[in-house]
């Protein structure tokens, strides 16, 4: 039994004598035996204490479930951990009943766990691999560091990773968890290595061939590479970039940034959501079908869902309670290893974050639903309807922004009759203005085909901080079909009950995902899907939740183009003409006309020029290839140029540059020949004119 108190001098000689692992297993023991002697020593090492300095897996075990309870604001003392190992099938690694109680047997009191978890520590840092072989946290972060500050080829720093990762004996899915964070911080020091040595290539070729790869890598558009060092080359912006700002050229030519969605259009990672109702309306049924489709990553109500981690503190409502909600849904029927990513907590106190930051940095959940505000802010000594309130909402929002984390955070409505919108939230103003949205969740009585009333209709309205409002209608269903089902089923919008919004929403988004990349114009989205009332809203909507992005036609300056970007095209908003083959070179069959001229006059009007524009006039009829031997027109004395080597079976741009448009009379003398029945116009070429009717 190790008692430093009675001596001194011990603390000095087992610091050189780490070595031997008896005395590091007693130590370990000790640790153990005095956090659950004393319930307040967890107090003095809790944010030193880390279970990676333990050396045995049971020590490991029982450290992490003594934090847990502790994070949880229980009491880590014997009953609580025997029983939580027990739960979490564990106890038999530290030899039962009988292991916990010889840690108690073993151990005075926690008076020196302080000194005892240092010489741990101390212990832990002197190598940096395990006793098994595999190399240990802190080093591998700062191999990565190391890596990427390197002039290693991304080739090279792809298989020293791999290597990496074999050290550490890592699965795919823990590495992943465990080195995104060190690996995102190590791109953006290697992109500013590459953006710093692109700045210093003088050869004008030489540096587009490296702008191109460098895009291809970082998955960046080339406009933004050539923005990047233009504020680095240039000292004007490098002087307002240290105030915080940008010049208006750079502003304008940022890329807009694309919204990672839990929900699309109601939940996006790193934001918080206010959810509202008044009392038993469903507020955590709702928040409960989101939950089981992220756990699980199936789609709901029509909406994608990714597959992610979930925190849930249920501290308005009872175990019992939360139990049979899960039940009730299906959760229990989940595999272990699906289960494992969902995370239930109680104890919040929103005075007090530290413990929801330690989830958020160990667990590292994507969706925490607090259950609710008014639950974990009994404690906080002020009001909810005064302002200094929502400081504390703007703490907690800023934790979830700094780890990516979306939250539902479940509130109630006030009983005025006056207050309407987002004023029937309760509180001071300043808590919905915290928020990212307002979800408003109300109760509806309907008529059902047998004219009895309804009562398990809802409408959500939803408040986003930025786009339209949008009024959703669920239908609570029978609870005895939410395992096989969903708990709300989704009705449509108020005012689109056939969801012909949603409809078309999915279509557009599907196509413009399938041609990622390629901008397209309203009017050919329309002659795609057919014309309808909701198009331009559900663009505007898609824009909104920066599911796509708008930006202007880059030919065609004063219109709007729709696309979803690809990060790998150097200009995204470029509308592309439809490609044109080729064919023998055109033939002139008018002497008169130099082949200067000729050819001068005929690249007005090739397809593939770059003076191609998409005006809104359309050509009226394709150019169509004539026989040589009926270039003259019976019916008329003009003599007629033949243009032949267009594709015929491909048709043009449908819009055509304003300086060919010049080149197009009208000629009165054909408006009822039967080339020309329809009073199609001529092409003037020089002195000369080219028929454009008869295009059977």
């Amino acid at each position: 039994m190790i008692n430093i108190a009675q001596n001194p001098n011990l603390f000095q000689v087992t610091s050189q004598s780490l070595s031997t692992k008896n005395f590091l297993i007693d130590l370990e023991i000790e640790i153990i035996g005095g956090l659950i002697i004393d319930c307040h020593a967890i107090y003095r090492i809790n944010d030193e204490l880390k279970s990676e300095y333990f050396s045995t897996q049971g020590h490991k075990k029982i450290i992490q479930c003594i934090k847990d309870l502790h994070n949880q604001g229980k009491i880590p003392d014997l009953n609580a951990v025997t029983l939580e190992m027990m739960n979490r099938g564990e106890l038999e690694l530290i030899g039962g009943r009988v292991g916990i109680a010889n840690y108690l047997k073993s151990t005075v009191s926690a008076t020196n766990i302080d000194q005892h978890l240092q010489l741990l520590i101390e212990n832990y840092n002197r190598s940096d691999y395990f006793d098994s072989g595999k190399l240990k946290p802190s080093p591998a972060i700062n191999r990565i560091k190391e890596i990427y500050n390197s002039d290693r080829s991304p080739e090279q720093i792809q298989l020293d990773l791999l290597d990496l990762q074999e050290e550490t004996g890592m699965s795919d899915r823990k590495w992943y968890e465990f080195s995104r964070n060190a690996i995102r911080e190590g791109k953006k020091i290697r992109y500013k290595l590459d953006i710093t040595r692109l700045s210093g290539i003088t050869n004008q070729l030489d540096r587009s061939i490296e702008i191109d790869a460098i895009a291809e890598i970082y998955r960046k558009s080339r406009k933004t590479i050539e923005s990047d060092i233009l504020t680095l080359e240039s000292p004007t912006m490098e002087m307002v970039n240290t105030s915080g700002g940008l010049p208006l050229l750079s502003f304008l030519d940022r890329e807009p940034e694309m919204i990672d969605w839990i929900y699309p259009g109601l939940l996006p990672k790193g934001e918080l959501l206010l959810l509202a109702a008044e009392p038993k309306v469903g507020k955590t049924l709702f928040a409960t079908d989101i939950m089981y489709a992220h756990l699980t990553g199936t789609s709901l109500y029509g909406n994608p869902i990714p597959k992610g981690k979930i925190l849930y503190y249920h501290d308005d409502e009872s175990e019992a309670s939360v139990r049979r909600k899960l039940f009730a849904r299906g959760f229990d029927l989940l595999d272990r290893e699906t289960q494992k990513d969902m995370f239930i907590a109680s104890g919040l106190r929103l005075d007090n974050l530290q413990s929801l930051e330690k989830q958020l940095e160990t667990f590292r959940p994507t969706l925490v639903v607090i259950d609710s505000l008014s639950a974990i802010a009994r404690n906080l000594g002020v009001s909810e309807n005064e302002a200094a309130f929502a400081k504390h909402i703007y703490k907690m929002r800023d934790l979830f922004s700094k780890y990516g984390a979306a939250c539902i955070l479940i509130h109630h409505e006030n009983k005025s009759r006056e207050a309407v919108g987002i004023n029937k939230v309760a509180g001071s103003s300043r808590i919905t203005a915290a928020a990212w949205g307002i979800a408003q969740m109300k109760s509806l009585v309907k008529k059902d085909d047998d004219d009895n009333s309804k009562n398990n209709i809802r409408l959500l309205k939803i408040t986003p901080r930025e786009g339209s409002v949008q009024n959703l209608m669920f239908e609570m269903q029978p609870s005895d079909t939410w395992l096989d089902q969903s708990i709300f089923k989704y009705i449509g919008e108020g005012d689109d009950k056939d969801n012909k919004k949603q409809d078309q929403s999915l279509k557009l988004l599907d196509f413009l995902t399938n041609n990622k990349g390629t901008a397209f114009t309203v009017e050919e989205l329309k002659e795609k899907f057919g014309s309808s009332n909701y198009i331009y809203e559900v663009l505007n909507r898609l824009e909104d939740q920066s599911q796509i992005i708008r930006c202007r036609d880059k030919i065609k300056k004063r219109r709007y183009v729709y696309l979803v970007p690809d990060n790998t095209k150097s200009d995204l908003c470029a509308t592309n003409p439809p490609p044109v083959k080729t064919k023998p070179e055109t033939e002139i069959t008018e002497t008169e006309i130099t082949e200067n001229k000729i050819h001068q006059d005929i690249q007005t009007f090739r397809l593939d020029s770059d003076l191609i524009q998409r005006d809104e006039t359309p050509l009226k009829q394709d150019l169509k290839q004539e026989n040589t031997d009926e270039s003259k027109d019976s019916g008329d004395n003009k003599e007629l140029i033949q243009v032949s080597g267009l594709d015929l079976d491909t048709p043009p741009s449908p819009h055509i540059d304003a300086t060919v448009q010049e080149h197009v009379v009208q000629n009165p003398d054909r408006q009822n020949t039967p080339n020309n029945v329809n009073g199609q116009d001529d092409l003037k070429v020089g002195d000369k004119v080219i028929e454009l009717g008869n295009c059977e």
